[in-house]
């Protein structure tokens, strides 16, 4: 738009009462270098209740916070996108002067001199001319919201005209180069990698050098709550490592996974933090691990150390972990943590685009909510006070049943979540259609429903020793163990990573993609391979089998981390979730009305 656009909308979002407040005079004052005159809107002159009722549309004032928060979101975020563009124009502009500076014997002069080039040069989108309408806007914008967003008091002190304008203007601008990695961010990551391989190599040295304690051996079942806590705080590390990696990839190749997850910029956590965080935490799981080690083998000195308390090693872990997790969201404005509450409320509430990829991170994480209900059951339950509660605990015998449930309810949310927008995405008339491609999204999910019920059913005729049945249960659960790997695997082939079978596994325009080419093929057969282990995860008999259940945990995190770096590049290219990556829509009387020749 032109320069009017912030000036309309400032008209729009003033008050008609002029013995209220000072009103808004496109003809008058002052403006910011169109000529138009904005008289600033004080927030704090303008009577919350005339406000409400006329520009919020609702005559509750405890609404009012919610909707002054959205406005300023979107303010912020219009600010932003400003800036992107102003960053483009001029970007663009530096490489063209470069490039006719390079070749300007053969073009006999400066770039201005050749009428030709100069003309169509002044009509690009880019050029520096329409940078100064873009400066315009970005003035109107800060003055407009220092003006309706900062107010003029702060407790009791009364701020001055330069104090609310740097306040102002620290909430709008954004950290375009926060990802840049440090010296010392560099330095402590090598540091906490060292030690992670020393420790490694002190667990080995353990193992093969001392013998159990008579005290503590006994058979695999006897250690089912370390395993748990162990794997529970092991999984998340994992996970934290995947994301990490994902960050990095999606900085180095320019995928805008801040704006599309909706990430505050300012307050995200960056690639190279979340490095330093998986490898901290990976050290202090290895230290934990040595510990108990220590106190399981007849090691000198460490032999009598919480011995008899060994689940205080993995306790003490997962208690760092939910400080640690508490301490990221308190800085990352609670982002994850308002995700998961979203995704609780899957189909009372609209779905954006962080909801449903949260939710397909909870379904390959089916074994980690397992364990989070199993420990809390256990240390719930005060079995761990108990020296011989690692033998004689109850959360196992009675939760089996259960485990296989709450593996499945991420799939259920994410049907949920499916059928909300089928719902959302029209208004059921002809002129509006819903998309039946929720739908069948839907479905995929819901072929998780037979896997669990006949993996229940085999578990139990197979406890009960009735081979008739065992054998009609588990022909049951492989028939439909086989659809739904297979229907995942069609929908993550063709719909989230955006690929063609019949293109060699590559998408139809080839011009169009980030990663090099080997990678999509590679990663098509890789994720075929771990869907196969993704069954195992909703399954009784495998879930109880420990070590089995672990490696396919662990796997499953690798598929996903795998799975997000070809979802987020089709949403970053191609929109496949249509939603759009920025909060800001052009409304329609702003958008330009084609000619004949380009309609």
């Amino acid at each position: 738009g032109g320069g009017g656009t912030v000036n309309d909308l400032v008209r729009e979002k003033s008050i008609s009462h002029e013995s209220e407040h000072e009103m808004v005079d496109s003809g008058s004052g002052s403006g910011s270098g169109s000529g138009s005159g904005v008289a600033p809107l004080d927030y704090d002159l303008v009577p919350k209740s005339v406000y409400v009722e006329k520009e919020v549309g609702v005559k509750d004032e405890s609404d009012l916070a919610k909707a002054r928060i959205a406005v300023q979101a979107d303010f912020i975020a219009y600010y932003h996108h400003l800036q992107l563009v102003k960053r483009f124009g001029e970007q663009n502009t530096t490489s063209l002067r470069k490039l006719f500076k390079k070749h300007r014997k053969e073009l006999g002069g400066r770039v201005e001199k050749i009428p030709e080039v100069y003309e169509a040069l002044k009509t690009a989108v880019f050029y520096i001319s329409d940078n100064q309408k873009i400066q315009q806007l970005i003035q109107e914008t800060e003055q407009l919201y220092i003006s309706a967003f900062v107010r003029s008091k702060h407790g009791d002190k009364t701020l001055s005209i330069n104090e609310r304008k740097k306040k102002g203007m620290n909430e709008l601008r954004t950290q375009f180069d926060d990802e840049a990695y440090t010296a010392m961010g560099m330095f402590q990551f090598g540091f906490y990698f060292g030690i992670c391989i020393a420790l490694l190599l002190t667990l080995t040295h353990l193992e093969l050098s001392f013998p159990n304690d008579e005290r503590v051996s006994g058979s695999v079942e006897s250690w089912v709550p370390l395993i748990r806590m162990y794997r529970l705080s092991g999984c998340c590390i994992l996970l934290s490592w995947a994301w990490a990696f994902n960050f990095f990839v999606f900085n180095t190749c320019r995928v805008n996974y801040v704006l599309i997850l909706e990430f505050d910029r300012k307050h995200s956590i960056t690639a190279g933090q979340m490095l330093e965080f998986s490898a901290l935490f990976t050290v202090l799981w290895l230290v934990m691990l040595a510990g108990s080690t220590m106190a399981i083998k007849d090691t000198p000195y460490w032999a009598n150390i919480l011995t008899d308390y060994l689940v205080a090693y993995p306790a003490s872990l997962l208690v760092l972990c939910v400080v640690a997790f508490l301490g990221m969201q308190w800085r990352g404005s609670g982002w994850l943590l308002k995700t998961l509450y979203n995704i609780v409320r899957s189909g009372f509430v609209p779905v954006a685009l962080k909801d449903f990829y949260i939710a397909d991170q909870l379904t390959s994480l089916s074994i980690i909510l397992v364990d989070i209900e199993y420990v809390a059951c256990y240390l719930g339950t005060g079995s761990w006070h108990n020296k011989d509660s690692i033998v004689d605990h109850v959360c196992v015998a009675h939760n089996n049943a259960v485990d296989p449930y709450i593996a499945m309810l991420p799939s259920l949310w994410r049907l949920l979540q499916c059928t909300r927008r089928w719902y959302d995405s029209g208004d059921g008339t002809q002129a509006h259609p819903r998309s039946p491609s929720h739908l069948w999204n839907a479905l995929k999910y819901a072929t998780v429903f037979p896997v669990v019920l006949f993996g229940a059913l085999y578990a139990a005729s197979d406890a009960a020793e009735d081979e008739k049945r065992d054998t009609v249960y588990w022909n049951c659960w492989l028939f439909f163990a086989i659809i739904a790997v297979l229907y995942k695997y069609y929908w993550d082939v063709i719909h989230d990573f955006g690929l063609s079978p019949l293109d060699g596994f590559m998408r139809r325009d080839k011009d169009r993609h980030l990663y090099y080419e080997w990678f999509y093929p590679f990663m098509c057969v890789v994720n075929l391979a771990l869907r196969c282990g993704w069954c195992l995860s909703l399954t009784q008999w495998s879930i109880q089998t420990h070590i089995l259940s672990t490696c396919v945990a662990c796997s499953e995190v690798l598929r996903r981390g795998l799975w997000n770096l070809l979802r987020l590049e089709n949403e970053h290219l191609n929109n496949a979730g249509n939603f759009r990556a920025s909060s800001y829509r052009m409304s329609e009387k702003d958008r330009p009305v084609p000619t004949p020749t380009e309609s």
